[in-house]
């Protein structure tokens, strides 16, 4: 049984891998292969739908990222405000009200108080994005 776990977790790291090289598309399809392998694994599944919902706003697939989101609302609940996962939560709650709700107002403020806040280098390309998107709308 153990195995079977550290192998969904590998594949689970290696989409973050994809994610980083933005094979977003591969890593979408392997975050979904993955979905009956680690739902038994609460914290292992909070983020393979954390990685998912990311990977459908880099691929402007708006509305599947904002259905996962609120189907995964009360898993989410449980981990948003731990200081390892707070900062993933942050930039996906600005793709949310940006690309789902139409919120422009405050959100550059709210961007560059993250890009402070979360000084890593990929979350820094997260915040170029979100701000990239803030200007086209």
């Amino acid at each position: 049984v153990k195995s079977k776990h550290l192998r969904a977790i590998a594949e689970l790291n290696r989409t973050a891998a994809l994610t980083g090289k933005k094979e977003y598309r591969a890593a979408v399809e392997i975050l979904k292969e993955l979905a009956p392998r680690v739902k038994k694994m609460p914290s292992v599944e909070m983020v393979r739908r954390l990685n998912l919902c990311l990977n459908y706003f880099y691929l402007k697939e708006y509305k599947e990222a904002e259905t996962l989101y609120k189907d995964s609302e009360a898993l989410f609940r449980k981990y948003k405000e731990n200081a390892f996962y707070k900062k993933n939560f942050t930039i996906l709650d600005l793709f949310l009200d940006l690309c789902c709700y139409g919120k422009k107002e405050g959100v550059a403020e709210r961007i560059q108080e993250a890009r402070k806040r979360y000084p890593e280098k990929q979350l820094q390309e997260d915040f170029d994005y979100l701000e990239e998107l803030l200007e086209e709308r």
